[in-house]
């Protein structure tokens, strides 16, 4: 707001310092005039004939001065408010003049003077000032440089081509642009292929033939590749070549040659027609555009720019060999040097330029536009804390300390977790792009495509400078090795191994398992093509419990560069302490019958005991022997049960019941019973799947109610159908972080798995869910668009009532909506599946996700497998191998004789090295609500190598009596490296750059095109002036100075008598 818009106010041009010289004049001669009519007792008709247009003339002027310093809001025309004000004053003038004789004068003139004090504050707040000020506030445009710190990127370069080693000696200023014409020519070509594909197009169409015709936009194009083609052609004439040229040189001489005269006599030609020049045409001579067929020239123009473009590789790669040729033996030299150094110093020198040149550094480019945030990664993203002082620092990228944990900070690149720290870290809003420098070798677990699409929805372009040579070397590798850390006595340790090879093409090797150091397992491969990748499987089963060192090892070859990558070890736990499953339904519908493939085929942690009341009955085929009751005691392997467990001691030995759809006449009053004591005393887990028949509607018993996580309504029908005819599992608040729903180690990745999972057709619906259970998944409407999680959207300024409305809200319709619901009972946990059709994870995948959910839901219901110790008392660790910095969880199972927790102990974990010198003692502290379960947590960085762990359990041994295990201890590693990705590739890969570039709308370029990344990444960073308004005449103090005026003048008025 500003006053321009008023049309009472003097012009602009009357200097600001006149009007106040005005203002004054007209205010004291006011005053004087009152001052001399008091005098000479003029009367009062008289005093207002004469002083009141000279008051409204000085009121109209201050006026006028406070609009040049302020806004006036008021909607009254300024005269109109000047006359109010003088007569006003006026009017209290007159008033004290009737009131002259009866105080003194000084009295009388100090009441005078508050009440004007007041009524010209009353007039100032009718005018409504609004101070004006200017505030500048800068919007910020964040670019964040992402420079690979990983292992890859610390080790020199040598696997260049030819090419590459020119193009990064050209990126860091050891060669200049000019010796390489042809370097950025396929890209400036097919800026011309576009625009002359876009016209053809337009002149296919009739209506908007004749226009294109005139239009002048098309000749200009035509005219500028004109240019750049002779400018080419002459660039490449200027190239000294060998002298004298060698015999092995002559056919690139010749390709260049014909390349050259390609530009100038076809290209150029072409191009000159299409612009209406002849190409002898006198140089500032009038030309008459001939009449001509416009359409074949452009054809003409287009079969032109598409030769060239097929051309360019190989006249671009005669052009390097003539100019690796022609460079002297020092040049040749610098740039070998300048390429040998790490990768992650090559990233250095891309952003910060060559110091003895004049030109500026791409870093100073890209920060011209935007505010730069530098980080490196590898693991993890880590802040760069003086970007200016690393840029400035010749080899500041490999000076690190190189410690144990910097090392296995190094050995991985999760591109994608580095990325999703950043966008959890700065506002979208300020965001303008990602700049990452790195090989390309991401050796996360997560892809890339959930995160880069995040981005490209966001409007936050991620490019990539691919820093590293392409030629790979002879070499055989293990890319990675997959096996389970802990498996079960009896069961075999698969160990596979993805082997990679190099360069080699019809070469036999061979592999081998080692145990301990003793061969296990071998295979023979032959490997086929130079770019070769296979899996493989390696198998052993050990005989006894215990901690084994296992390795991987690939007969090496004498043509090898690098040995570092031929072998893996990693420790494998053997035990003997599986989770006890009971499952119980009434028949073998689909999610039994993948249930049951599951735990009793594939996954040899459990020890499964399954029971069907009504099992399925071939006709003719006399019924086998009955099978024993279900007990955990029976022999692995032996799963069909005929019966539920007999006595409540059976019962307590499993850690997991699974309900299906199963009545009444199946969990009698005494089987829940049993059920309800294992989960709220032994700590069980009871996991209900509900079904269209039966559960849980037709079972009425209370205590079964009451275990229940959901409130339902009771029904006579014999089936329950569904509320709608399909839906898409969508996940809350709550389950995006439960481990039960986790399906990715990403979280964006895990959205996007659930997203992509097919449709449903059955659940549940239910009226309530009951205080203190968690909704980790509800039924969402199909719409595949649309990313189905559950949340509460954040409000800016609402209240708390609306907040706690909200939230309301969205409890009521996730209640109405929910699928997956877990809650504690007792020491245990109740899990309630609300539809029967999770083996639909399965589709187009096998079990790959139907497995991870059911082994994340026997992991969150029975714990982490416990290595150590008997049923009854039991500990381990939550992992076998870690990497240096990572904490180590170690865990502890104990219960008496009848498995009731123990909750009362004081176990203390004792830690040692490998050559036995105690390294720590961390007391266990029990975890509330638990069956049985302590926990400890070392945070102390341990050196690499074996640990042994042992527990002490004071008062233990009186409990279990004979029950006592013999050893609870167990031994874990600590290692650099979890897995060999960053050793297996050793050169660069531009795979997953162009993924990050095509999902989120970036670029993936070589170092010598880093250039064109400047303004790549939208909006820089601006300032913007806001003008901030502060209302003056609401102000408090105004309100005030009118109180205080008026008070002081009754004081006066009643301590001089005046009524």
């Amino acid at each position: 707001m500003d006053n321009t818009l008023r049309t009472d106010l003097l012009p602009a041009s009357l200097p600001l310092f006149w009007l106040a010289v005005a203002a004054i004049l007209a205010t004291a001669l006011w005053v004087a005039l009152h001052v001399t009519f008091i005098r000479q007792q003029r009367k009062p008709a008289f005093s207002f004939l004469f002083a009141f247009p000279v008051g409204a003339m000085a009121f109209w002027l201050l006026l006028q001065l406070g609009a040049r310093l302020v806004f006036i809001a008021s909607p009254w025309p300024l005269w109109g408010l000047a006359l109010l004000s003088a007569a006003a004053c006026e009017a209290t003038v007159w008033i004290y003049h009737h009131e002259r004789m009866l105080c003194r004068p000084r009295l009388r003139r100090t009441m005078l003077l508050l009440r004007l004090v007041a009524v010209a504050t009353v007039c100032l707040m009718l005018v409504q000032p609004v101070l004006q000020r200017e505030k500048q506030r800068r919007i910020r445009r964040r670019v964040v440089v992402l420079v690979d710190d990983s292992q890859s990127m610390h080790r020199p370069d040598t696997f260049w081509t030819m090419s590459e080693r020119l193009d990064m000696a050209q990126a860091i200023g050891e060669l200049p642009a000019a010796r390489r014409p042809l370097r950025l020519a396929p890209a400036t070509n097919q800026v011309f292929r576009t625009r002359f594909a876009y016209w053809t197009e337009r002149l296919a169409a009739p209506e908007s033939a004749e226009t294109i015709e005139r239009q002048d936009t098309l000749y200009d194009d035509a005219a500028a590749a004109a240019r750049w083609a002779e400018d080419l052609g002459q660039a490449l004439a200027a190239l000294p070549a060998p002298d004298p040229l060698p015999q092995d040189l002559r056919a690139d001489h010749d390709r260049l040659k014909a390349f050259q005269h390609l530009l100038t006599n076809q290209v150029a030609s072409a191009m000159n027609k299409l612009a209406g020049m002849r190409p002898d045409a006198t140089p500032g001579a009038e030309t008459q555009e001939p009449s001509r067929d416009v359409k074949a020239d452009l054809d003409a123009a287009c079969a032109a720019v598409d030769k060239l473009q097929a051309e360019l590789p190989d006249a671009h790669r005669a052009a390097d060999v003539l100019l690796q040729a022609s460079l002297d033996e020092a040049t040749r030299h610098s740039i070998s040097n300048a390429c040998a150094t790490s990768r992650v110093e090559l990233a250095r020198q891309i952003l910060a330029g060559n110091r003895d040149k004049d030109s500026p550094s791409l870093a100073e480019r890209l920060g011209r536009r935007y505010d730069l945030d530098f980080y490196s990664f590898a693991s993890t993203p880590l802040r760069i804390a003086d970007p200016k002082a690393w840029l400035a620092t010749p080899g500041a990228a490999t000076t690190t300390n190189v410690t144990p944990a910097v090392i296995a900070e190094r050995a991985e690149t999760d591109i994608t977790r580095a990325i999703e720290k950043l966008i959890q870290e700065i506002p979208s809003e300020e965001r303008a792009g990602m700049l990452l420098l790195t090989d390309g070798r991401h050796t996360g677990d997560a892809g890339v495509e959930a995160v880069a699409r995040v981005l490209g929805q966001a409007r936050t372009p991620v490019s990539t400078i691919l820093v590293g040579g392409t030629d790979a070397p002879f070499d055989f590798a293990i890319a990675s090795v997959r096996s389970r850390e802990s498996v079960f006595l009896g069961d075999r340790v698969r160990v596979d191994a993805v082997l990679a090879a190099t360069g080699a093409t019809d070469v036999k090797t061979q592999v081998a398992l080692l145990r301990d150091g003793k061969s296990v397992a071998t295979k023979d491969i032959t490997i086929q093509g130079v770019d070769w990748q296979e899996e493989i499987r390696l198998e052993d089963m050990p005989e006894e419990r215990g901690t084994y060192r296992y390795e991987v090892k690939i007969e090496s070859d004498p043509r090898e560069i690098l040995l570092e990558n031929n072998t893996w070890s990693m420790d494998v736990a053997v035990s003997d302490n599986r989770t006890h499953v009971l499952v119980v339904d009434r028949r073998p519908r689909w999610e039994f019958r993948y249930l049951r493939n599951l735990f009793y085929g594939r996954d040899k942690s459990i020890h499964l005991q399954y029971f069907l009341s009504e099992p399925d009955v071939i006709r003719g085929l006399a019924p086998k022997k009955p099978a024993p009751p279900a007990s955990a005691s029976r022999e692995f392997g032996d799963a069909e049960a005929s019966a539920l467990p007999t006595s409540l001691e059976e019962w307590r030995k499993f850690d997991v019941i699974i309900l299906g759809d199963v009545d009444e006449t199946v969990l009698d009053d005494a089987a829940v019973k049993a059920i309800q004591h294992c989960v709220e005393t032994r700590g069980a887990t009871l996991v209900c799947i509900a079904g269209p028949r039966s559960m849980p509607f037709a079972i009425k018993n209370p205590v079964f109610q009451a275990m229940l996580p959901i409130g339902h309504a009771a029904t006579t029908n014999a089936f329950a159908a569904a509320p709608e005819a399909e839906f898409r599992v969508a996940m809350t608040a709550a389950g995006r972080t439960h481990e039960i729903m986790s399906l990715s180690t990403s979280q964006m990745e895990n959205n996007a798995l659930w997203n992509a999972q097919p449709l449903w057709r059955w659940r549940l619906p239910v009226e309530d869910v009951k205080p203190g259970a968690e909704i980790l998944a509800v039924a969402a409407p199909n719409e595949p668009a649309a990313d189905t999680t559950f949340t509460l959207d954040a409000t800016s300024g609402a209240s708390p009532e609306a907040a706690v409305a909200a939230f309301a809200d969205l409890r009521r319709q996730e209640m109405r909506q929910a699928l997956v619901v877990a809650q504690p009972y007792g020491t245990g946990k109740v899990l309630m599946l609300l539809t029967d059709q999770t083996w639909r994870l399965r589709y187009q995948v096998g079990d790959t996700y139907h497995h991870r959910f059911w082994g994340q839901i026997m992991r969150w219901a029975a714990g982490e497998q416990l290595r150590a110790g008997n049923v009854y008392a039991r500990m381990g660790t939550d992992r076998v191998a870690y990497t240096p910095g990572e904490p180590v969880h170690i865990r502890a199972r104990l219960s008496d004789n009848q498995f009731t927790p123990l909750a009362n102990l004081k176990p203390m974990a004792i830690l040692a090295n490998e050559r036995g010198d105690e390294t720590a003692r961390i007391e266990l502290t029990y975890q509330e609500g638990s069956n049985g379960l302590y926990e400890g947590i070392l945070q102390q960085r341990l050196e690499p190598g074996s640990h042994h762990v042992k527990l002490d359990v004071p008062g233990l041994g009186g409990i279990l009596g004979d029950n006592l295990p013999d050893n609870l201890d167990c031994v874990f590693s600590v290692l650099t490296a979890r897995q060999p990705k960053e050793a297996a590739h050793v050169t660069a890969d531009e795979r997953v750059p162009r993924v990050l570039a095509a999902q989120s709308g970036g670029k993936s370029v070589s170092p010598v095109e880093a250039g064109i990344l400047e303004s790549d990444f939208g909006e820089p960073s601006r300032i913007v002036v806001e003008t901030l308004e502060i209302p003056l005449w609401c102000s408090p103090w105004l309100f005030a100075i009118i109180l205080a005026s008026l008070t002081a003048e009754w004081l006066l008025r009643k301590k001089g008598g005046l009524t």
